[in-house]
């Protein structure tokens, strides 16, 4: 499902790129920017999990010590981010709207990722004591499915503009409620009382509300511009 998933988001994030104003040749470096930053995202994926999870119980083969950490989303979602943007200022490109058009890819693979964690049964919810339509765990990954899916969607029908604030204010929160009921080791970072992953939602719907503070502040200045021109043309016109 991961491969599906990446097909996908390149076949989004080619379509999404053909609407961006700028050279054909600039938007085929991107897609290799991109490219690159998803690469060295899955190492800092699997290297920070060593930060929240207790070492193997004796010491494993390299190989295999990668394999007990496994990958986390979020650490390969903030690694793939920040090394997307390094990239794009660089090389001169407009960061946001470069940003703007590859969320969608993120929702698209991220949500393909998270259907294919039911076929191999990892991130999985915890046991359901109370039997409700005959699940033995709560459905928290393919809950996390369809709602990325849905938004993939919406970014792509609805939400064409400030697509990584909708992000950041819609996901994080998701991931905060059903990481409740996850029954899988969530590691330790900051507290003992919520998951990194809970934490981290935390810190990106700060950033999200961040975000929203700053539009807001934007759309005023701009209607402000807007009045003060049409005093200055009302004040020409009367004399």
């Amino acid at each position: 499902m991961g491969g599906l998933g990446l097909i996908a988001a390149v076949l989004l994030l080619e379509r999404n790129l053909a609407l961006v104003p700028d050279n054909k040749h600039r938007k085929q470096d991107v897609l290799i920017y991109f490219g690159l930053s998803w690469i060295i995202s899955l190492f800092f994926a699997n290297l920070l999990n060593w930060l929240i999870f207790d070492p193997p119980p004796s010491p494993l083969p390299i190989v295999d010590t990668i394999r007990f950490y496994g990958l986390t989303f979020y650490w390969g979602l903030i690694a793939f981010l920040l090394v997307a943007v390094i990239f794009l200022k660089i090389a001169k490109y407009q960061v946001n709207i470069y940003l703007n058009e590859l969320i969608p890819s993120i929702t698209i693979f991220h949500a393909f990722g998270r259907a294919g964690c039911s076929f191999v049964g990892c991130c999985f919810g915890s046991e359901i004591t109370v039997k409700i339509l005959n699940l033995p765990r709560f459905p928290a990954r393919e809950l996390e499915a369809v709602f990325l899916f849905i938004l993939t969607a919406l970014f792509m029908v609805r939400l064409k503009k400030d697509r990584v604030m909708y992000y950041l204010l819609s996901y994080p929160v998701l991931r905060f409620m059903l990481e409740f009921f996850r029954g899988d080791n969530r590691g330790q970072l900051f507290t003992q009382i919520l998951s990194p992953s809970q934490e981290i939602s935390i810190a990106l719907f700060v950033l999200g509300l961040y975000l929203l503070w700053r539009r807001s502040g934007d759309t005023k200045n701009g209607r402000f511009s807007q009045i003060k021109k049409l005093k200055i043309s009302a004040s020409a016109i009367l004399g």
